[in-house]
């Protein structure tokens, strides 16, 4: 309570020893003291004053009110917690149902990568056994033509005499041949229209094919009228893989100014320059590095 300000009434004059009668101005102090603090204990009494019991029901009313929501909130964050569980615990199936169909193919993928690894291995192994078959056929095949000659150049004619031609042209050569030496002979079934289809002939011994060819080199100072106008070429009678082989080889040889390339039963050869070392060349890789 605030402390209320009491004027104090003047004294009267120390000669008198009396005090005098209250004024009209002190009387109004007092009355006016009076009243503040009546006042202020009525304010004081209101503010300690109960609340009355529709402000205790409205309050208990809204505290009901509140509490049935958070009760309601509550149940249907249970609910949300119960959905969310069982959502969880689904997903965590599926997820296990993944991992063991994850290892099944896993599994799968491991088989498939071995079994690619083996039918790698057999391919190779395939491979190498049929380039290994190829190689045997086609060095039989060349060797049953061993005894064989390719003659470009002899020009055709009517009634002609291939074996007489041969003849004719080892004598240019001076190699002396005879019908004896001759097994078979005739124009190979090859159409050209500029040249005339070439002669082969198989001897009858390597001795008497090995001397022909060995005379071709003589062939550019050889002329004969009766045998055609233009060159003529002899050649082995390599099997088709070689005889494209070779094809190869002549072709590089014309990059170098003295290259040479030749065969010898059915071996390839070639030299870059004429002092070079022979390379024999028994596949494309060689020519390759060559």
């Amino acid at each position: 309570m605030p402390k209320i300000g009491r004027r104090k009434r003047k004294k009267l004059s120390s000669s008198s020893g009396n005090e005098s009668p209250a004024t009209a101005q002190d009387q109004e102090d007092e009355i006016s003291d009076s009243q503040t603090f009546a006042t202020i204990m009525a304010s004081e009494e209101s503010s300690n004053e109960s609340p009355s019991l529709a402000d205790v029901w409205k309050v208990l009313t809204e505290i009901k009110t509140n509490t049935e929501k958070l009760v309601l909130e509550v149940n249907s964050l249970k609910v949300n917690y119960k959905e969310l569980q069982d959502n969880l615990a689904s997903a965590k199936a599926q997820v296990d149902i993944l991992v063991e169909e994850n290892k099944i193919l896993t599994s799968k993928v491991k088989s498939l990568e071995d079994d690619k690894l083996k039918s790698r291995t057999k391919l190779k192994d395939m491979e190498r056994r049929l380039d290994e078959a190829e190689e045997r056929h086609d060095n039989l095949e060349q060797y049953t033509r061993k005894f064989n000659l390719v003659i470009h150049g002899i020009s055709e004619r009517e009634d002609e005499d291939n074996a007489e031609n041969v003849i004719e042209l080892g004598k240019l050569l001076n190699v002396n041949l005879t019908r004896g030496d001759i097994d078979i002979v005739h124009r190979m079934n090859v159409k050209s229209k500029n040249q005339p289809r070439p002669i082969i002939v198989r001897f009858t011994s390597y001795n008497a094919k090995s001397q022909l060819y060995k005379a071709r080199l003589h062939l550019r100072n050889v002329f004969s009228q009766d045998l055609g106008p233009g060159k003529i070429y002899i050649n082995e009678n390599l099997t088709e893989w070689r005889a494209e082989l070779f094809k190869e080889v002549r072709k590089v040889r014309k990059k170098y100014n003295n290259g040479k390339a030749w065969t010898i039963d059915g071996k390839i050869f070639f030299k870059p320059e004429l002092t070079a070392k022979p390379l024999r060349i028994e596949s494309y890789e060689n020519l390759k590095t060559s």
